[in-house]
C-alpha cells in the first residue's frame, strides 16, 4: 500500500515542516542544506524510495509529510479520548497533522491536557514532574501509529 503512488498529490503539496523535522531527526544522513529546494526534496524521496521515476509520490510519502494526510488516506490522524469509569466518552481530542510531526504532537496533547504533571520546587526552579515518563509514553504513540492499518 505504502509504495503505490498517490494520484493527484504533487511534491509541492507536502510539508516543508514535515520534511526538515525527517532531515533533521535522520541526523541529516541525506546531506540537505538550508534552505530546502524542491531538488533536495526530490532526493529524499527518492533515497527513501517514495517518488516514481515520473516523479508521482507514494502514499507513504503523502502519509508521513503531506499537511493533511486524512484527506488523502482514511484515518491518518490520531484521536485522544478520556473515558469514565463506566466505559463513557467524557472528552476527546483529535491531533491531525503529518505523521512524522504525530508522536511529538500527541505527546503535547497528552502530556498537557489529558495526564499534566506536577511542579517540583526543590532546586529553587518549576520542574514539571510527569506521572509517566514522557520518552516511554511517545515511544507508545510511535508504535501505535507506526502499527495502524492505514491501507482502508
Amino acid at each position: 500500500m505504502d509504495r503505490r503512488p498517490s494520484d493527484g498529490i504533487d511534491i509541492k503539496d507536502l510539508s516543508l515542516e514535515a520534511i526538515r523535522h525527517f532531515i533533521r531527526s535522520s541526523g541529516n544522513d541525506a546531506n540537505v542544506s538550508e534552505p530546502i529546494a524542491e531538488g533536495d526534496i526530490r532526493s529524499v524521496l527518492s533515497h527513501l524510495d517514495m517518488i516514481k521515476p515520473d516523479g508521482r509520490i507514494s502514499k507513504a510519502a503523502v502519509l508521513l509529510f503531506h499537511p493533511e494526510p486524512w484527506r488523502v488516506v482514511r484515518g491518518a490522524f490520531l484521536m485522544i479520548g478520556e473515558f469514565s469509569e463506566k466505559d463513557d466518552l467524557m472528552r476527546e481530542e483529535y491531533v491531525r497533522c503529518p505523521l512524522i510531526l504525530l508522536p511529538d504532537r500527541a505527546l503535547s496533547v497528552l502530556m498537557d491536557k489529558f495526564v499534566p504533571g506536577s511542579f517540583d520546587y526543590s532546586d529553587m526552579r518549576r520542574k514539571t514532574v510527569h506521572r509517566y515518563p514522557p520518552e516511554a509514553v511517545r515511544e507508545m504513540l510511535t508504535n501505535a501509529i507506526i502499527h495502524k492499518d492505514y491501507s482502508s
